[in-house]
């Protein structure tokens, strides 16, 4: 793929980075002398000192056959008009921005919730972005993710799916430790995708005559209710958890109990809080010094016990 990519300071930097290992042709763009200087002494693409709101400049930098543009710079504001600019002139180039400013970002998923089916087919997307990235909202799904999953494994989810890809190993002993591909049907009922298989630091697709050995990894494609008993028969032991302490009432700490709680009547948050409404206060905790963020926190989850406390 040609990316373009505006901003070259840290998240620009390791975003190329991750792209030119995968063997993606890559320019990036940033219009402070010292940091590009510093950013083409680390990266193997064309790094150029240019304003990337200026189509002038995008297209010397290849935007016209590029196949996603990608704008992280430390403003919004610079970050929004250049994706709305590329979108009027090049509409079919997935364009990709970081935005720190809730407001925009929950202007754009509302945006999409309630007018899903005319921007689908008639409209453009709110400010030309295909995909808004809002850093603490991904920080908080992370964290929610490894909470619901734990960190038996390496989970993809997908939006508005019930399936999810999950990395899985597979252990000695286990029920798939030996078993040959097209023989794993006869050990469960449950539906999923083999993907891929790790094997020897090799990444391949496997055939019916793949051989699984423990020490292997792979990469399933099921139903998320079906994910636990897939990771039982790779021998994965799964401990259930018994409680939850977030510490930290501020933005993303809001963001994960929110999130929390609306899981918390599916997957293994029901079993966490054993699908009583009650019994969530004593599973779920919130700890933060600052008494006027517990006070806000205390209002808006009171199914959660609030503690004002210094952790350390």
């Amino acid at each position: 793929m040609n990316i373009v990519i505006i901003g070259a300071g840290f998240t620009g930097v390791q975003l190329a980075k991750r792209l030119i290992s995968e063997k993606n042709d890559v320019v990036i763009l940033d219009n402070d002398e010292e940091v590009v200087r510093h950013a083409s002494n680390r990266l193997d693409c064309t790094v150029m000192q240019a304003n990337g709101n200026n189509l002038e400049n995008l297209e010397e930098a290849g935007i016209a056959k590029a196949d996603a543009l990608v704008c992280v710079t430390d403003s919004d504001e610079l970050n929004m008009i250049t994706c709305s600019l590329v979108d009027a002139v090049y509409p079919k180039l997935l364009k990709i921005a970081r935005v720190r400013n809730y407001d925009y970002y929950v202007n754009q998923t509302t945006a999409k919730k309630h007018h899903a089916d005319t921007f689908a087919k008639d409209h453009r997307p709110l400010y030309g972005i295909d995909f808004m990235i809002h850093p603490d909202i991904e920080a908080a799904e992370a964290i929610v993710q490894a909470v619901e999953h734990g960190a038996i494994t390496d989970v993809v989810t997908f939006d508005n799916s019930k399936y999810e890809l999950s990395r899985i190993q597979i252990e000695q002993g286990s029920k798939f430790d030996g078993i040959v591909v097209k023989n794993i049907r006869s050990l469960t009922q449950k539906k999923f995708i083999l993907v891929y298989v790790e094997q020897s630091d090799s990444t391949s697709l496997p055939s019916g005559d793949t051989v699984l050995h423990a020490g292997d990894s792979i990469g399933v494609l099921a139903d998320r209710s079906d994910t636990q008993d897939l990771l039982k028969l790779c021998g994965t032991q799964i401990e259930e958890l018994k409680k939850v302490a977030l510490v930290g009432a501020g933005k993303i700490g809001t963001i994960v109990a929110d999130r929390i709680m609306q899981k918390s009547k599916t997957s293994i948050f029901k079993k966490l809080f054993g699908g009583a409404q009650q019994k969530t206060t004593q599973d779920f905790v919130i700890v933060d010094s600052d008494k006027k963020l517990c006070d806000q926190a205390s209002e808006r989850f009171p199914n959660a016990t609030v503690f004002c406390a210094d952790v350390t």
